[in-house]
């Protein structure tokens, strides 16, 4: 639901969905029946991050609850990595065990200063952007990192496998 100057509001009817009902019935499927250690979950909006007034997995309450209860009961058994977009800017946002890194764009960074959220790791970034996610299974480690257009690291995270 679109609110005051595009700012987007929650919608708590439990009838709305971000993902229609053969998605669910994928998701459920790929996730229970994948025998990968590493899952990467690539959404076109946060999953994670609560408090900006944009497009979010929050903005529907009840799709994101299932989302993350669904995410968790895989986490008993993988590594499960958020992949998001959208947003003009970057950041790296964790809850528990499940980090997401969301970077963009290589096209037009963010007018808009930095934002707070708790469950965010560091600090967000406005400037042109893209993430990096390097696994090295030798090492047993994933790192997730932003950098800006030149290639220089603004902030990482290490995912221990």
């Amino acid at each position: 639901m679109l609110g005051k100057k595009n700012k987007y509001l929650p919608n708590n009817d439990p009838a709305s969905s971000v993902l229609g009902l053969q998605q669910w019935k994928w998701l459920d499927e790929t996730l229970e029946n994948s025998a990968a250690d590493i899952v990467i979950i690539l959404s076109s909006i946060q999953i994670l991050a609560t408090n900006h007034p944009y497009e979010k997995w929050s903005n529907f309450t009840a799709d994101r609850n299932k989302l993350l209860k669904k995410i968790e009961e895989s986490l008993l058994h993988k590594t499960v990595i958020l992949i998001s977009g959208d947003r003009h800017k970057a950041g790296l946002y964790q809850m528990g065990n499940l980090v997401e890194i969301t970077a963009s764009s290589l096209n037009k960074g963010s007018s808009k200063p930095s934002e707070t959220d708790p469950l965010l790791l560091g600090e967000t970034y406005s400037q042109i952007n893209f993430g990096i996610l390097d696994i090295e299974p030798s090492k047993n480690k994933i790192t997730l990192s932003i950098n800006d257009k030149d290639g220089i690291e603004l902030e990482s995270k290490i995912i221990n496998l």
